[in-house]
């Protein structure tokens, strides 16, 4: 399990054998968007406020969130508390780009 720091966007790369990434993004947002970018299989991930639950996502699992295997597609989610910071974990079962990005009321997309 790799676990990344980050403010506004990060960039990274799932692991091989299904290890779940998280990301932990510090900034207060509106929602949080993911974006499979090389598209080399699906993503599937979860989202939780920091301190929270955090249930990690498995390939195919019933409470994930699901980006498709196709280069840019995207997942953009509400989340009720974003206020003290976000912990998005994400997993494939093949090495995949991704960006996680917070955004703020005024986001457009």
């Amino acid at each position: 399990m790799a676990i990344y720091g980050g403010n506004q966007i990060f960039v990274g790369s799932t692991g091989a054998n299904a290890s779940v990434d998280t990301v932990v993004m510090s900034a207060a947002a509106f929602s949080v968007k993911v974006t499979n970018l090389s598209g080399a299989a699906p993503l599937y991930w979860t989202v939780d406020s920091v301190g929270g639950a955090c249930i990690a996502p498995t390939v195919g699992g019933q409470h994930s969130f699901c980006c498709a295997s196709v280069a840019g597609n995207t997942i953009n989610t509400r989340y009720p508390d974003m206020q003290f910071g976000t912990v998005v974990q994400l997993v494939s079962n093949t090495p995949t780009q991704y960006m996680v990005e917070m955004q703020s009321a005024k986001a457009t997309s």
